[in-house]
């Protein structure tokens, strides 16, 4: 709740009041000078604690995220570089699997014309 929208102490209507109920003029404009410097100091200082609350708050979310990152959680940011890295590295495996297949295809082959070749030559 901001000082503005905070009820203001009307001086002159509390000394209106405080003649009709038989208060002198003198004590009822000390006791409204009072009560307004009163409002004021409160206003103030509901100001100031306003400020230092969300200073405090913006410093221990700092800190939180400082703890959090130094403990090694992970930020959105980490996951997605972890996750291309993944990607990539998946990328490079499957390749290696896909030339490996290859390989052995080849290998195979290789060893079946070898055996159909002395199966021919030994018959």
């Amino acid at each position: 709740m901001s000082t503005l929208a905070m009820n203001h102490f009307n001086v002159l209507d509390y000394i209106e009041e405080a003649e009709k109920l038989g208060v002198p003029n003198e004590v009822a404009k000390f006791q409204a000078r009072q009560m307004e410097q009163l409002e004021y100091v409160y206003a103030s200082n509901i100001d100031v604690i306003r400020k230092e609350i969300k200073e405090e708050i913006r410093d221990e979310r700092k800190e939180i995220k400082g703890e959090l990152l130094s403990k090694g959680f992970s930020t959105k940011q980490d996951v997605r570089e972890s996750e291309l890295r993944l990607q990539k590295e998946i990328e490079v495996v499957r390749k290696e699997i896909a030339q490996s297949t290859n390989k052995i295809v080849f290998w195979v082959a290789g060893l079946l014309v070898a055996t159909g070749l002395i199966q021919h030559f030994f018959k």
